[in-house]
Formats: structure tokens, C-alpha cells, sequence
């Protein structure tokens, strides 16, 4: 069996690769098709060019949706007020400090400034890998949900001071002529990057990042592309959250807090009814 493994180290690089094609699989076209199933009520998005407009600028109404169906992230993401500290500087307004003055020193005012931003981070980092794969049965509304569960567990984490960093993967078998183990890692978020979250919605709640975007990777990359775009597999990263491909552990709206709950309790966050 041949392995091909592609990684892409910012979500740029792996948008600008997917818009790309080449002459590889030229009879396999799913990723730009919007005839029979390939509609959004299926792939996510109604067309190629509303897929990449979605990847280029980020789904804020995903966001949205998300946070009307999980009520929790409400209970920890508020506007977080600047922390201010006092310190000396060469100017007010503020209080002259008379013992540093007479000393000729020239920060001699008192004046209170915002802390540093990266002030109160916790010193713990969450690598989460989430396997985008899933079977074709599977519907955008169940894809939807398991990705927003996900979602607000790292807005919940963000906000709560625990950095995250974010990798989606796609790993499937093709059989074929020759069997090929593929797998496409793609970095959404490093840890030390703020949490843009209407890219994160997008990129793990809208099916066509699975089946537009990751299609393109295999029409690109799977030599003798099979018809069914291969069969779920995971891919796991030591000492991360790994979530499984076509793990079915949300498939609704009922599923999602206590399966939300139970993942911030393993992180130290209490989530009080």
C-alpha cells in the first residue's frame, strides 16, 4: 500500500492549494460539481465559488448558529475588561511621584496602563486534531453539529485563558489499482495566534470543507481516484485531543452540551447547571 501525506501549515496555504487544479484525475471533478448530489443541501455551499468566499472571509452566520444552539458559551465569553496595573512614566497625566522627581529621575509620574496581553495565559496548550471524514450518508445537518460542539469547546477554552491549537485531517483509504492510506493536515490555529472563530466555524462545521475543499486535495494529490472518494479513516496526534472520523457522538442539538460539559470538566472547568 503507497501512504501520501500532505501538510499544510496555515489554513492561506491550504485554501490557495485547494483552488488550484491540475491534470491528475481530470475525468474527477466533485469538489466544483453542482449537479445531482453535489447541491448544498449535501456539499455545504451551492458552488465552488461560495466555498472559497466562506474559506477567504470566514461564516460568522455558522457562528452565530452555533452560539443560539449551545446556550453554555454564553455562561464564560463576555467582553473580558482590560487589565490595567500602575507604573512610571516620563508623563501624565497621572500622579507625580516627589521622591523620584527630586531624585531627577524623568519617569516620575504614576500612571496606570493596560497590562500585557499575554498577562493570565495559562501556561497549558490543547492540541485538538478533528478527523473531518465521514461517510456519504451522513448529513451536513449531523456534520454541523459535531463540528460546533467542538467549536465552543475552544472558544470556551480561549476565553477561559487555555490556548489551543488546531489542526483538521482528512485521512482515507482509496482502493484501487493501488491502495493508497491518504491523509491531509491542515493548521487552523497555532496556539500562539488569536481564535479567529468564524474561520474555526467554518473550517469544522460546514460540510463543504470536507466535501469541496478536501475532494480538491484528493482530485489533486490520489493518483487512479476511486468514484467514492475512499473510506473514513483517523488520523491521531500523540498527547491531543483526537476526535475520530464519522465518530457519531453529536448528531443533534441534545447531544451537545453534555458532550461539551463533560470534555471542559476534563480541563479543569466546572459548568455549574
Amino acid at each position: 500500500m503507497n501512504t501520501i501525506e500532505k501538510t499544510f501549515n496555515t489554513w492561506h496555504q491550504f485554501v490557495t492549494d485547494a483552488d488550484e487544479t491540475n491534470n491528475l484525475n481530470p475525468q474527477m471533478r466533485a469538489s466544483r460539481s453542482t449537479t445531482g448530489s453535489h447541491t448544498r443541501a449535501w456539499s455545504g455551499t451551492a458552488s465552488w465559488e461560495e466555498t472559497m468566499d466562506l474559506a477567504r472571509l470566514g461564516w460568522p452566520e455558522g457562528l452565530k448558529r452555533i452560539k443560539e444552539q449551545v446556550h453554555i458559551i454564553e455562561r464564560f465569553i463576555g467582553p473580558r475588561q482590560p487589565k490595567k496595573e500602575l507604573a512610571y512614566s516620563v508623563r501624565g497625566p497621572g500622579m507625580l511621584d516627589f521622591n523620584r522627581y527630586l531624585q531627577g529621575r524623568p519617569d516620575s509620574w504614576v500612571v496606570w496602563e493596560e497590562a500585557d496581553a499575554q498577562d493570565g495565559w495559562s501556561a497549558q496548550i490543547i492540541p485538538i486534531v478533528f478527523n473531518v471524514s465521514a461517510s456519504s450518508g451522513v448529513s451536513k445537518e449531523v456534520l454541523f453539529s459535531r463540528g460546533a460542539a467542538v467549536c465552543a469547546l475552544i472558544d470556551i477554552l480561549e476565553h477561559s485563558r487555555i490556548r489551543v491549537e488546531l489542526t483538521i485531517a482528512e485521512r482515507c483509504l482509496y482502493r484501487g489499482y493501488n491502495d493508497v492510506d491518504g491523509t491531509f493536515l491542515v493548521k487552523v490555529k497555532k496556539s500562539e495566534e488569536p481564535a479567529d472563530m468564524d474561520r474555526i466555524a467554518f473550517a469544522l462545521c460546514n460540510a463543504s470543507v470536507l466535501r469541496r475543499l478536501m475532494f480538491s486535495m484528493a482530485e489533486k494529490y490520489i493518483p487512479n481516484l476511486p468514484h467514492g472518494y475512499g473510506a473514513p479513516r483517523s488520523h491521531h496526534q500523540e498527547g491531543a485531543l483526537n476526535l475520530d472520523a464519522a465518530s457519531l457522538y453529536i448528531r443533534g442539538e441534545e447531544d451537545m452540551v453534555p458532550w461539551l460539559v463533560n470534555q471542559l470538566k476534563g480541563f479543569g472547568i466546572e459548568v455549574e447547571d
